[in-house]
């Protein structure tokens, strides 16, 4: 009687099968605990046995740090305007704040906008490819005029996304003053149990029927001169951005290469920029993420890495995976 099949053990017969039932079990991206625990695991290993490589130059991260704000919880408006005055006379081509400006500055008795946010309007009016954070927030309802100006120049729906919410998808927005004169993208991180950062969608549901890009995705295609029209979405499978498509799973998310620890992306002290201490040169011709990396802030995530890894660094790194087709 033949025990072998071919030059293998019979039993090998049962492990194939048993590895391809557990293969078209496990759909990558799922979020049950166990498939996202498997999963997870087995992404960082990928990016153990890489190792750390070289971040794409083309992205540079301006940290609003512990020396930045010092005692301060925030950053006044009207630092922030200088900011991103500075960048804009250094050749920034793209600026983005990941920061949600949902309030306004308290403003002086008979004004309705404080100079501090009268400044900082100006500026990024003045830039002209400033992108503004926004993130969902179930009941908050949104100005529709603004949904229009900011979701995808296309949707296409299939049939393996994963179901839409029922009820219209509220958002935290920027005021008015600053919304009307930026592109709003959102910056929605969702950690797995273990807090580690593996996935970014880069749409996401707002308001009854449209999608809202990610901050990484609205960075390249203004670095890349792509008009709002050629970025499109096939809800579930995949998003066009121009001439390029990026796959993604059912919750329209792909999944985050790591270039290395905190620090793997260029990052200077918002201070050290505004104070002329940084070339200019660093920041021509490139596109700026401006964020929080001071602890007190708490926007820190675990990456295959580092144990702390500022969520606006995440951010710079989606979108160099974008740029060079580096996701996983």
């Amino acid at each position: 009687m033949r025990k072998t099949l071919g030059k293998l053990p019979w039993y090998w017969v049962f492990l194939c099968l048993a590895a391809g039932i557990a293969i078209g079990w496990w759909h990558p991206g799922e979020r049950s605990s166990l498939t996202a625990a498997l999963e997870g695991r087995l992404l960082d290993l990928r990016h153990v046995l890489r190792g750390p490589i070289r971040a794409p130059d083309e992205f540079v991260i301006v940290a609003i740090d512990d020396k930045t704000l010092g005692p301060r919880s925030s950053l006044p408006r009207g630092a922030l305007a200088a900011g991103v005055d500075w960048l804009t006379e250094a050749g920034a081509k793209v600026v983005a704040i990941d920061i949600l400006l949902l309030d306004r500055e308290t403003a002086p008795e008979g004004m309705n906008v404080s100079p501090g946010d009268a400044m900082l309007a100006a500026a990024v009016t003045r830039h002209g490819r400033t992108i503004l954070a926004t993130s969902e927030a179930a009941h908050v309802p949104v100005d529709p005029d603004l949904v229009l100006r900011n979701m995808f120049g296309r949707v296409n729906f299939t049939g393996r996304a994963a179901e839409r919410p029922k009820d219209p998808v509220g958002f935290y927005l920027p005021i008015k003053e600053f919304a009307e004169v930026a592109s709003l993208a959102h910056v929605n991180l969702l950690p797995d149990a273990d807090r580690a950062i593996r996935r970014m969608a880069l749409a996401m549901p707002i308001d009854r029927s449209s999608y809202i890009p990610a901050m990484p995705l609205e960075v390249v295609r203004l670095l890349r001169d792509v008009h709002r029209g050629d970025m499109h979405l096939n809800v579930g499978e995949s998003v066009t951005l121009g001439n390029q498509a990026l796959a993604t799973d059912a919750y329209d998310s792909i999944g985050i290469n790591y270039y290395g620890s905190e620090g793997a992306i260029p990052t200077y002290s918002f201070v050290d920029v505004v104070e002329g201490k940084v070339p200019p040169e660093r920041f021509s011709g490139r596109a700026v993420f401006v964020g929080f990396t001071a602890l007190a802030m708490g926007d820190i995530f675990l990456s295959p890495f580092a144990a702390e890894v500022p969520g606006v660094e995440v951010l710079a790194t989606v979108a160099g995976n974008i740029a060079h087709y580096q996701y996983l």
